[in-house]
């Protein structure tokens, strides 16, 4: 487009006692923004349908006739900003992107506290996802979403809450087909059908088998050297080695300094086996997997 502008942001839809959907957003960055258009669809893949017939200028909308309540969950809102675009031959109401919400938020957080959420990826390119969780009260289960894009996102596994009060829990799940690139989120969801996601995404690819010309040599025996593009100069890498029950033998980040992407690990004091080398760029969620083998 030709006249960007940014969208309204942080919107968040509430199921209200009255059968009734609230919607509440932030206002977009733009100061000259001052009025908005609500729109609805069945689910995120669906098409959207506007319900706003006339742009409004409040930062809030009720939906007073919202799907049933069997299909109220899937419910997906977005709202765009529109202003009146002035040019050198005319005017018209130009708008911005949308910002979209999935699902329901909730008037009060739900009663869990999601103590950690990760993953890793497997030797058998299958990948584990878990997370510990604390003063669960009237949980029903959650739910693993898996996207390869962190747009759309489809139910892969569902698991039930051990069992429904304060003992600190650990769950895991396992994704037995994983895609090449995988982003997955936590759906929580209680015994009133109440929903909420955490929110951290965890990035896990697939593992490759390490090429000569990025880890080397392997097998290796006392230096395993990891050579790194030219875009990460001066950028600080998170570097983490796992064996292949999950234990993690190093943890550390380095400075990679213009000019010299080569990182010496030193597995010398390793046992002879397999491991996986995961690596990124510290504040990325671009998460790289190598394996590696030690030898005498």
């Amino acid at each position: 487009k030709m006249y960007m502008y940014e969208a309204p942001t942080d919107l968040e839809a509430f199921a209200e006692a009255n059968n009734t959907v609230r919607l509440e957003w932030t206002a977009s960055a733009d100061s000259t923004v001052t009025e908005y258009y609500v729109y609805r669809a069945n689910d995120i893949n669906d098409d959207f349908q506007l319900l706003t017939t006339l742009p409004i200028t409040a930062l809030s909308y009720t939906d007073n006739a919202p799907l049933t309540m069997n299909a109220m969950n899937n419910t997906a809102y977005m709202v765009k900003a529109v202003k009146l675009q002035q040019t050198a031959t005319g005017s018209f109401h130009n708008l911005s992107p949308g910002e979209i919400t999935e699902g329901f938020s909730n008037n009060a957080p739900l009663p869990v506290q999601i103590i950690s959420f990760n993953g890793k990826n497997n030797l058998d390119n299958t990948n584990t996802l878990f997370w510990q969780v604390a003063e669960e009260k009237n949980i029903e289960r959650y739910e693993i979403e898996r996207s390869a894009d962190l747009k759309s996102y489809e139910t892969i596994g569902v698991v039930n809450t051990i069992s429904r009060n304060n003992v600190q829990q650990q769950y895991n799940f396992n994704d037995k087909t994983p895609l090449e690139n995988n982003y997955y989120r936590l759906k929580i969801i209680d015994a009133d059908n109440a929903i909420a996601y955490h929110d951290k995404i965890v990035h896990i690819k697939k593992t490759v088998e390490a090429t000569p010309e990025i880890l080397y040599p392997n097998p290796a025996s006392n230096e395993l050297f990891l050579s790194l593009t030219a875009d990460y100069s001066d950028q600080a890498v998170q570097l983490t080695i796992f064996d292949m029950s999950g234990r993690v033998m190093m943890n550390r980040t380095e400075i990679i300094k213009p000019g010299n992407a080569t990182i010496n690990l030193g597995v010398g004091k390793f046992a002879i086996g397999n491991y996986i080398l995961q690596y990124k760029k510290e504040d990325d969620l671009e998460i790289q997997h190598l394996k590696f083998t030690k030898v005498e």
